[in-house]
């Protein structure tokens, strides 16, 4: 394995592209991590339940997307005094 060696000159982010699904060591200062691909589901749609993608500690290859709430949803308002079902 080629290592990369980046030196920062401030606290400017960075960017970091793996195009593989191995696992990579990070080492940061004189601290060293591995962390592991994730590799679940990256398309969603919003559910009257709470959603957690386990990703912590991990790597993501691709972006997550979140869909529009579909269209046969109700979207019940109200504003004090009535309730609106549209």
């Amino acid at each position: 394995m080629d290592d990369l060696i980046l030196v920062l000159q401030d606290d400017s982010p960075i960017g970091l592209v793996v195009e593989d699904n191995s696992p990579f060591t990070l080492t940061i200062g004189d601290g060293e991590t591995e962390y592991p691909v994730y590799d679940g589901a990256t398309e969603f749609t919003p559910t009257r339940e709470t959603q957690v993608v386990v990703t912590a500690r991990k790597v993501l290859l691709d972006n997550i997307t979140i869909n529009p709430i579909p269209q046969n949803y109700g979207l019940v308002t109200y504003n004090g005094s009535v309730i609106t079902i549209s």
